[in-house]
């Protein structure tokens, strides 16, 4: 079971939340068998604690997690970056594992241009966490035997935004495991500016919310990119972390330890940033 820590780490969202669509029709009440599911469990994991017998499709799911794999060919290999020495105060990203799904958090201070909305969506809030996932795996439990294996398969996607009062390695519990990266200037910035390009947005620039929250603290949106195996929550997150420059190389990847592989190589170290970024550490 994926778990927030005791101690009210989550930041409920302001009453001048967009009003969300209406819920779909699977979603007839509060996914109480994973009411901690703190970042959206993407598709896959989420279908399998939603509904009995998840240990029936969790290992389902690991066949069609391994052959997605090897149809990606995503065995990859770290690229280094050059090592830099970083002040305290250096702008950072953390990736956030929870095993089949990755997503990343960073600091309120960090969100600027569009994205800092969410600092009054989220009143109070310290980080942020931003992922990516199908929708339908998002939003709502699974139901059906037969829904279990359509969580590989393309399909619209969904952003989920939830507000901290705490840093993300505070806020989960084991076995979510979480990893901070350093991140060179303007990095943030970039990232920002990519997870916001990333939303869909009402005719007055506010993003499309496209869910009730059936997690406390959690927000639902619409966006431009749809899930597949060439673009799943790990891939999203390794683009936002390239981006960033926290990566040299988005690469290709499927799976959650994938990208753990690569950030973990990376640790510590400053990745030059995509053409118009700025290299140079603060």
């Amino acid at each position: 079971m994926l778990a927030h820590r005791a101690g009210g780490d989550r930041i409920r969202p302001s009453g001048g939340v967009p009003p969300p669509l209406a819920e779909p029709a699977r979603l007839r009440s509060a996914p109480q068998a994973i009411p901690a599911a703190p970042a959206g469990r993407d598709d896959a994991q989420a279908a399998a604690t939603a509904a009995p017998g998840h240990a029936i499709a969790d290992w389902r799911i690991r066949i069609c997690a391994a052959l997605a794999g090897s149809l990606a060919g995503c065995a990859i290999g770290p690229v280094r970056c050059v090592p830099g020495a970083l002040p305290p105060d250096q702008d950072q990203v953390t990736v956030i594992d929870q095993g089949w799904h990755t997503s990343i958090a960073l600091p309120a201070r960090e969100l600027s241009g569009g994205l800092a909305v969410y600092r009054r969506i989220f009143p109070g809030a310290a980080y942020f966490v931003f992922g990516f996932g199908k929708r339908t795996f998002m939003i709502a439990p699974v139901e059906e035997p037969g829904e279990w294996l359509l969580g590989p398969f393309p399909g619209p996607g969904a952003i989920q935004v939830e507000g901290l009062s705490a840093p993300a390695s505070v806020a989960y519990l084991p076995p979510v495991t979480t990893v901070t990266l350093p991140l060179p200037a303007d990095g943030a910035h970039r990232i920002a500016e990519a997870i916001w390009d990333s939303l869909r947005h009402e005719a007055d620039g506010m993003p499309v919310s496209i869910a009730a929250r059936p997690w406390h603290g959690t927000l639902f949106y619409a966006t431009t990119a749809s899930y597949g195996l060439d673009h799943t929550c790990n891939a999203w997150t390794m683009e936002m972390l390239q981006r960033g420059g926290a990566l040299a190389t988005a690469g290709s990847v499927v799976l959650a330890s994938q990208v753990m592989y690569r950030v973990r190589d990376t640790r510590g170290s400053v990745c030059p940033l995509p053409p118009g970024g700025k290299a140079a550490a603060r």
